[in-house]
């Protein structure tokens, strides 16, 4: 009996225990506020926003967010959304909020400040007492979350510096110049600009790039203050070249100019040719000028640096290459003419009466299209008809006949014509 009375004791107590938990607040961060940050100049106007985020009901509370009046001033509240009924006000120094809530979490009020300090931060704090769940119970366990408005005041530059007034650097190359702003919290940001982005390119964080060879101008600006750095690009040279044909073929007292050319082509390097020849008593050269001395050959050679060119000179007798551009030419004379006039007066040695008499046999298809062919030559010389003048008599008699019957009759009509008016004329004069 003693034992069961035991067991009944024990559940009981049990059972007390787990009533008793049930309406024990929860203990862990019950309540958690926080207020937004903001940033802003003097004198401009910034909202924050005061928020609840809970995992629980919340349905009373007091929340002030705290300021200092000499950096801060109220210029407006709200409730937020998450207010079912309440009240707000500004005491002063601090925005007071108490009322009940309708939600688990969002914005419980906002407030508008207008900055007052010069520069750094203005502090806000947040404290909140008496939040209470449905049934009333108190939440001692709050959480909060301060924040603050950072005056971000806009300071202009006053000068800029470069690390680096000059650079030089070779085609394809690098390299990075670094601006300094005074004073040191000027909030103005800097700028880089090329003047001519085909020689030299700039990032926004002062990288520049050698393009072409060249010069051009980096400029960093900062508000109204720039200052600026002269970039030179270089291009190596790699060699020289010949400046067309290696070949060249000359008469003796002739003169050529000869050059070269830079290996590559946009080579910045500045480097003066010498000249020799290997033969001076066939062609001599002074400053890339050869004259041809003698019948022979010679080489020119070039001489820039570490390079070399070489031109090889061919001197002939004066006047054998004319003559082989006079030959040239009649040939072509002879092979263009191919007008009948030109051809006449080259091949006829006569004016032709019966048939063309050639100096020589034609040799050329040009001067065979040219004879005039036999048979209409002999044609136009003896063309002779016999029946001719016999239709030629035959015609001339029958257009004179003609002729004189129109003359004979109309002098014939006239004359009737005539007698018959005189002899009417007769008869009413004697009737």
């Amino acid at each position: 009996m003693k034992k069961i009375l035991k067991s009944i004791s024990i559940l009981l107590a049990l059972m007390l225990l787990v009533l008793s938990v049930g309406v024990i607040p929860v203990s862990a961060a019950d309540v958690t506020y926080s207020v937004s940050p903001a940033k802003g100049a003097t004198g401009e106007t910034v909202t924050v926003a005061v928020s609840l985020s809970t995992s629980i009901d919340l349905w009373g509370s007091n929340v002030q967010l705290k300021y200092n009046p000499s950096e801060l001033q109220v210029v407006d509240y709200a409730k937020g959304s998450a207010v079912s009924n309440g009240s707000i006000n500004d005491s002063g120094s601090s925005v007071n909020f108490s009322g009940m809530y309708s939600a688990k979490s969002g914005t419980v009020f906002t407030v508008s400040f207008k900055i007052l300090k010069e520069s750094g931060k203005a502090s806000l704090t947040l404290s909140s007492t008496e939040n209470t769940d449905n049934a009333g119970e108190i939440y001692n366990n709050i959480s909060v979350s301060n924040s603050s408005i950072t005056i971000v005041n806009s300071v202009p530059a006053e000068k800029i510096t470069l690390d680096k007034t000059s650079i030089s650097l070779e085609k394809g190359k690098t390299a990075v110049i670094k601006a300094t702003v005074t004073p040191a919290n000027a909030t103005t940001g800097i700028s880089f600009y090329s003047s001519d982005d085909d020689i030299v390119t700039v990032s926004d964080d002062g990288k520049i790039t050698a393009v072409k060879g060249g010069t051009a101008t980096i400029t960093a600006i900062s508000g109204d203050v720039s200052a600026k750095c002269t970039v030179t690009v270089s291009v190596p040279m790699t060699g020289i070249k010949a400046d067309g044909s290696t070949d060249r073929k000359m008469a003796v007292g002739e003169t050529i100019n000869l050059k070269v050319l830079k290996v590559p082509a946009d080579a910045t390097d500045k480097v003066t040719a010498s000249w020799s020849t290997s033969n001076p008593e066939i062609a001599t050269v002074k400053s890339g000028v050869v004259t041809a001395v003698a019948v022979g050959e010679a080489t020119i050679t070039a001489k820039a640096g570490k390079w070399t060119a070489t031109y090889k000179i061919t001197v002939t007798e004066k006047g054998e290459e004319s003559t082989t551009l006079e030959s040239t030419t009649a040939e072509s004379t002879t092979d263009e003419s191919t007008t009948g006039e030109e051809s006449t007066t080259d091949i006829f040695t006569t004016e032709p009466t019966t048939r063309p008499i050639f100096t020589t046999e034609p040799t050329t298809k040009e001067e065979f299209s040219l004879v005039e062919p036999t048979t209409n030559h002999n044609a136009m010389q003896n063309n002779t008809n016999p029946n001719a003048s016999r239709y030629i008599v035959v015609v001339a008699a029958v257009v004179i006949a003609v002729v004189a019957g129109a003359v004979a009759f109309l002098v014939l009509r006239g004359y009737k014509g005539k007698n018959k008016k005189q002899r009417i004329i007769v008869e009413e004069k004697f009737r």
